[in-house]
C-alpha cells in the first residue's frame, strides 16, 4: 500500500511539472538540443563541440513537420569560448539569460528584427565590439556587462526603444544606415520613419520619395544636399516633418527648392556682421533662387522674415547713396528670396473655368487664381466657389484675376460669403467688370484689389469691412456710387482717380484717411466728413470739384494741400478744434474762383501768390479764426440756430449766444447772407429765459449785442451756465422791466443794459468783482440796485442819469475798492449813501 501511495505521488508531481513547464521532453537535432515550447523551437542545448561559426536554424523538422526557432534558453551557449560567429534566424522572438555570456571569442553580432527580448546577462563578460540592434528589443539589465566598453559599438535606429535604453546606461552607440536609390538614410524611431544623410545621386533635378523601399522619409540631415554644386532643383515629399540648419549649404546652382509645408526649420540665423541668412541654406545661395511651400508654413515664415531685412537693407543703401553717404559700387545688395506656393486645379467645365487653390488646413483653401480655359462657356455673372475638393474657401489670393476680364463676357462678379480677405491685384485691371458683390464677414481689402476696374459703377462695402488699403479703388473712372459701410480706414490714394464718383458720405467711426485718398475725382462736389477724424492728410481732397465743405469739429490739424486744386471751392467751414501751428498754409492752395487770393510759399519753399476760397467760416474766438484772418481773408462767424437761438460752437463742449432769428430751420446758419433783423427782434416777447443747453453744450457765454434792441421782451433770466456777458448785450431794449443774473456770472461788458428806459429790477450775481463802464448808464426806472459784498470796483458812469435810482445798499462786509468817474451822476433821487470802510477811491464827479 505505502508502494502504491509513492508512485501516485510521484506521477502527480510530473503531471504538476507538465503544467508549469509545457516544454515537450528534449531532443536532439545536428547537435541542438531543442524542445517544443508554444508550437516553437527552443533550443536547450548543444551536443558536442559547438563549431566556431554557429548557424541557428530558421526551422526544425518534427515528424515532418516544420517549427520555427523562436527561443535560444538560459546559458545554452555559455562560456563557448570557441565561438567566433553567430547567425541567429529571422524566427528566432527570445534569448534568454545568459545564452552568449562568456563567449570570449565572438566578436560581433546581428541581433534580427524578430527578437523582442534579451535576458540578463546574455552577453556578458564576451569578447562583443560590434552589436547590431532592432527597433523593438526589449532587454533586462547588465545585457553586456563584462564586456570591453571602450571598444564595443552597438548600432541602433535613432529614437528607437533600444536607443533610449543604451543611452540610459551609458552604453556606446551608432545608428543604422542604410543606401537605396542614390540616398543615405538612418531610421529615427521604431516605425520605420528616417532621415536623409547624404545624396549621393547624380541628378540635378532631385524628387525625393516619399518611402524607400518600406522606410518613409521624414527628415533632411544637416549636409545632406551640401556642397552639391550640380543640383538645380529639389522637391521634397509631403512626408518631410523637419530640415535641419545647413541641409542645402553651399548649393550654388540650386534655383528651386519644394517644402511643403507642415516641414519645421530652426528659421533665420545671423552673421558674425549682423546679417541674417536661411539657416537650411548657408549664408550665399543662388542669386534666382526661389521656394514653393504652403501658405501659413514655417517656411513661408521665414523667408518672409528675411525678404523683409532684404528690403529694409535696400532702403537703407538708397537713403545712402542719395544722401551721398557712398557711392552704388560701395555697397553689396542683397537677394531676395523668391517665394510661390503649392497649388492644385480644379476644372469647372460648366462655367470654362479652371480653379487653381492652396489648402492651408483640413477643411480650409485659399483660391490663387481662375483662368478662362473655354471662353465660349464663361458666364456675365460669375460666382466665386464657395469650395473646392470639399476645401472651404476664405480667402482670395493676391494677383488671383489681374488682368483676367479683359475682353470676356463676365461683367459681373459674387465673391461668396466665405471669403473674409481678399488680397492685393486681386482684381485690378479687369476692364469688364460692372459689378462687383462683397460678402457680409468680409474683413479687409488689400492694395490695389480693384484698381483700374475701368467699368465699375458701384460698390457696397459690408459692415464687416474695417479697412480699405492703399489704391484699392483708384482709377475706377467709371465709379459713380459708393456706400463705405463701417470703414474705419482708408488707405493711401484708395479713391484717386475716380473722376465719375459725384458725392461721398464718410462713416461716423472713420479715424483715418491717408493722402490722397479722393484727389482727382474731378466730379466730386459733395462730401460729408466725419467726427471722429483727427487729421485731414497731404492731398486728401486735391484737384476735386467740392463746393464747399464743412470741417467737423475733431479736426485738428489740415495738411499741405489737403484741399488744393479745388476750383470748385467757395465756402469752407473750421472748427475751433484746429490748432494754428497745423493749419498748413497750403491747405487750400489755388482753391476758388480767384475772388481772393493770398501770399503763401511753395513746398519747396518759393513765395507765390494762389487763390483761395471766397468765404471762411469760423468757430467764435478761435486759432482757425486767427489763421484766416492772418492771411488777409474775409471771416465769417460760424454760426447755428437751434429753436431760433443763434449760436457759435467754443471749447470744452460750450456755446455762445448770438442772439434770436425767427422762422430759421434748425442747423447751420449761413450770417453772410441772412442777418440777424429787426423782424427777428421783434418776434421775441415777454419774460424770456436764456437756454442753458443748445445742441447738448452748455451756454457759458452771450455775445456783444446779442440782445440789444430786442424791444418786445419784458424780462431776461440768465441762467447759472453763463459765466461771461458781453459789451452791449443787452442795451436799448425799450421794455425791458427786469433782469435776473445767476449767481455764476463772473464778468460783464460795458454798456451791458444801458439806455433800458423801463428797467426798474436788476439782480447783480453775487461773484461779480468790477462792474463796468456804463453797465446801466441812462436806465432811467432803475429805482434800486444791491452791490453785493464781493464787489471790488464800480466803472466810470455805471449808473450815469439813473434819474429815478433812490436806493444803493452795499453790505456792512464789502469789498468795494473803488468808485470811478461819473459812476452816480445826474442819480438825482439818490439822497443817501452809506460808503464802506474798504473803500478808497473816489473818482470826479462819481456823485454829481
Amino acid at each position: 500500500m505505502k508502494k502504491f501511495l509513492r508512485s501516485a505521488s510521484l506521477m502527480i508531481l510530473a503531471l504538476l511539472l507538465l503544467a508549469l513547464f509545457p516544454m515537450a521532453m528534449a531532443e536532439e537535432e545536428s547537435g541542438f538540443i531543442w524542445a517544443l515550447e508554444d508550437g516553437s523551437i527552443c533550443i536547450t542545448g548543444y551536443s558536442g563541440d559547438v563549431p566556431a561559426d554557429l548557424v541557428i536554424p530558421e526551422t526544425m523538422n518534427v515528424d515532418g513537420t516544420d517549427y520555427s526557432v523562436a527561443y535560444i534558453n538560459n546559458a545554452v551557449f555559455k562560456d563557448q569560448t570557441g565561438i567566433t560567429s553567430v547567425s541567429l534566424p529571422g524566427s528566432l522572438r527570445h534569448i534568454r539569460p545568459e545564452a552568449f555570456a562568456g563567449c570570449t571569442g565572438l566578436t560581433q553580432i546581428i541581433v534580427p528584427e524578430s527578437v523582442d527580448y534579451i535576458g540578463n546577462r546574455a552577453f556578458a563578460d564576451s569578447g562583443l565590439f560590434s552589436v547590431s540592434l532592432w527597433n523593438r528589443t526589449g532587454m533586462d539589465d547588465g545585457v553586456f556587462d563584462g564586456c570591453n566598453m571602450d571598444n564595443m559599438m552597438i548600432s541602433v535606429h535613432r529614437g528607437s526603444d533600444v536607443h533610449r535604453y543604451c543611452d540610459d546606461r551609458g552604453l556606446p552607440i551608432c545608428f543604422h544606415t542604410y543606401n537605396q536609390d542614390g540616398f543615405a538614410f538612418e531610421a529615427v524611431d521604431d516605425y520605420n520613419n528616417v532621415a536623409l544623410i547624404y545624396y549621393n545621386g547624380g541628378e540635378t533635378y532631385v524628387e525625393v520619395p516619399e518611402h524607400i523601399g518600406d522606410f518613409r522619409v521624414v527628415e533632411i540631415r544637416e549636409g545632406c544636399f551640401a556642397g552639391n554644386s550640380a543640383i538645380t532643383d529639389v522637391i521634397l515629399p509631403p512626408s518631410v516633418e523637419h530640415i535641419d540648419d545647413g541641409a542645402f549649404a553651399g548649393c550654388e546652382s540650386l534655383n528651386h527648392l519644394l517644402i511643403p509645408g507642415n516641414a519645421n526649420m530652426s528659421g533665420n540665423q545671423w552673421t558674425e556682421d549682423g546679417e541674417p541668412y536661411l539657416a537650411i541654406l548657408g549664408e550665399t545661395f543662388n542669386p534666382g533662387f526661389w521656394i514653393k511651400t504652403d501658405h501659413y508654413s514655417r517656411t513661408e515664415e521665414c523667408v518672409q522674415e528675411y525678404n523683409e531685412w532684404v528690403n529694409e537693407k535696400c532702403e537703407e543703401y538708397d537713403n545712402a547713396i542719395e544722401n551721398g553717404d557712398c557711392s552704388p559700387d560701395d555697397v553689396e545688395y542683397p537677394n531676395e528670396i523668391g517665394l510661390d506656393y503649392i497649388v492644385y486645379e480644379s476644372v469647372d467645365e460648366s462655367l470654362g473655368i479652371t480653379w487653381e487653390f492652396a489648402p492651408v488646413s483640413a477643411s480650409t483653401a485659399i483660391l490663387h487664381s481662375g483662368w478662362i480655359s473655354d471662353i465660349e462657356l464663361v458666364p456675365e455673372v460669375l460666382t466665386i466657389p464657395e469650395e473646392l475638393y470639399g476645401y472651404e474657401i476664405f480667402q482670395i489670393w493676391e494677383g488671383a484675376f489681374d488682368g483676367a476680364f479683359v475682353n470676356t463676357p463676365v461683367t459681373e462678379i459674387i465673391i461668396p460669403d466665405t471669403i473674409q480677405d481678399i488680397g492685393s491685384h486681386a482684381f485690378s485691371d479687369c476692364y469688364d467688370l460692372k459689378k462687383i458683390t462683397l460678402p457680409e464677414g468680409l474683413r479687409e481689402i488689400h492694395h490695389k484689389t480693384f484698381c483700374n476696374c475701368i467699368a465699375l459703377e458701384s460698390i457696397v462695402l459690408p459692415e464687416s469691412v474695417g479697412r480699405l488699403s492703399s489704391e484699392v479703388f483708384a482709377g475706377c473712372s467709371s465709379l459713380k456710387s459708393v456706400d463705405l459701410g463701417n470703414v474705419h480706414e482708408i488707405g493711401f490714394r484708395a479713391f484717386c482717380g475716380c473722376t465719375a464718383l459725384e458725392s461721398v458720405e464718410l462713416p461716423g467711426e472713420l479715424y483715418d484717411m491717408d493722402q490722397e485718398a479722393f484727389a482727382m475725382c474731378e466730379n466730386l462736389s459733395s462730401v460729408k466728413l466725419t467726427g471722429s477724424l483727427e487729421e485731414l492728410k497731404m492731398a486728401v481732397f486735391a484737384a476735386t470739384g467740392i463746393s464747399e465743405i464743412d470741417i467737423p469739429e475733431g479736426v485738428r490739424m489740415l495738411d499741405h494741400y489737403a484741399f488744393g486744386d479745388c476750383p470748385n471751392l467757395e465756402k469752407v467751414i473750421l472748427p475751433y478744434t484746429l490748432n494754428y501751428d497745423d493749419l498748413n498754409w497750403n491747405a487750400f492752395s489755388n482753391s476758388g474762383s480767384g475772388v481772393n487770393t493770398f501770399d503763401t510759399e511753395s513746398l519747396d519753399g518759393e513765395p507765390v501768390t494762389v487763390n483761395a476760397p471766397e468765404k471762411f467760416y469760423v468757430d467764435f474766438d478761435c486759432d482757425a479764426q486767427n489763421w484766416v484772418s492772418d492771411h488777409g481773408l474775409p471771416v465769417y462767424l460760424n454760426l447755428y440756430v437751434e429753436d431760433g437761438w443763434v449760436y457759435s460752437r467754443g471749447h470744452d463742449n460750450s456755446a455762445t449766444l448770438f442772439g434770436y432769428v425767427a422762422n430759421v430751420e434748425d442747423g447751420w446758419f449761413d450770417n453772410s447772407t441772412r442777418f440777424i433783423t429787426e423782424e427777428d427782434r421783434l418776434a421775441l416777447s415777454g419774460d424770456v429765459v436764456l437756454p442753458t443747453l443748445l445742441s447738448g453744450r452748455r451756454v457759458t457765454s452771450i455775445e456783444t449785442y446779442a440782445f440789444s434792441g430786442y424791444n418786445n421782451v419784458t424780462a431776461f433770466t440768465i441762467p447759472n451756465t453763463v459765466r461771461y456777458i458781453g459789451t452791449n448785450a443787452f442795451d436799448y431794449c425799450e421794455n425791458l422791466e427786469s433782469v435776473y443774473m445767476a449767481d455764476s456770472v463772473e464778468e460783464i461788458g460795458e454798456s451791458c443794459f444801458d439806455n433800458n428806459p423801463k428797467l426798474r429790477t436788476v439782480k447783480l450775481p453775487y461773484m461779480l468783482e468790477y462792474l463796468p463802464n456804463d453797465s446801466f448808464a441812462e436806465c432811467i426806472a432803475l429805482e434800486s440796485i444791491t452791490i453785493e459784498a464781493p464787489m471790488r470796483e464800480i466803472g466810470e458812469c455805471a449808473f450815469f442819469n439813473c434819474s429815478s435810482l433812490q436806493e444803493v445798499n452795499i453790505p456792512s462786509n464789502s469789498q468795494l475798492e473803488a468808485i470811478w468817474d461819473c459812476a452816480f451822476e445826474y442819480c438825482t433821487s439818490l439822497t443817501s449813501l452809506e460808503l464802506p470802510d474798504s473803500l478808497g477811491e473816489l473818482g470826479f464827479r462819481a456823485f454829481a
